[in-house]
């Protein structure tokens, strides 16, 4: 084959050999594709049984009762004092209150580290000691802004600042009866 010597026939032979590349190339990439749908699959395409040989879950090694064991030693000491009321800081969901809307996977019924929480907050509800059991939302930065809900009623939010928190503690501090023995929830309003 005769090299060009003209730029028109250096310009035609560049544009022959671009074109040869590009088309073998869509053509490669087309066999890639191809074979890359026949490999893959949808995880919605998937049996049950094939979603559980790829998920995992963790398991952490936590004693879940360290919680429980707490509370009943602070009972203990505190029996026969003059103590103006108790304050549990516990978790929503004990009370399986937490809305589908809200996110209802964080409810004790779903989620097992929950059962030392329902234990230590069941122990300072039957003990003789004036109580009030927090249980706050997920802890966030921010200004006070919460509403109050009680036990039985439906969860009214996910999260709550830690500002909150303090400001209901605080309430509780200067009003003895505020709250006393119930277990109130705390959240931002959704």
């Amino acid at each position: 084959m005769k090299r060009p010597t003209s730029p028109e026939a250096v310009q035609k032979v560049f544009d022959c050999y671009c074109k040869k590349i590009l088309k073998n190339e869509a053509i490669n990439i087309q066999k890639h594709y191809q074979r890359m749908n026949d490999l893959q699959i949808s995880f919605s395409e998937l049996t049950p049984e094939q979603l559980a040989e790829l998920s995992t879950y963790d398991d952490y090694s936590t004693n879940y009762d360290l919680y429980k064991v707490m509370v009943q030693n602070i009972i203990k000491s505190l029996e026969g004092t003059k103590l103006s009321r108790l304050v549990l800081i516990s978790s929503m969901g004990i009370y399986n209150e937490i809305p589908n809307n809200i996110e209802a996977s964080g409810n004790l019924k779903h989620n097992p580290i929950l059962k030392s929480y329902r234990k230590a907050a069941d122990i300072v509800e039957n003990s003789n000691l004036p109580f009030t059991i927090i249980r706050p939302g997920w802890f966030t930065n921010g200004d006070i802004n919460y509403e109050i809900t009680h036990k039985g009623e439906e969860f009214g939010g996910h999260d709550v600042s830690i500002n909150s928190i303090a400001d209901l503690v605080l309430q509780l501090r200067l009003d003895n009866n505020l709250y006393l023995n119930e277990s109130i929830g705390i959240n931002t309003p959704e």
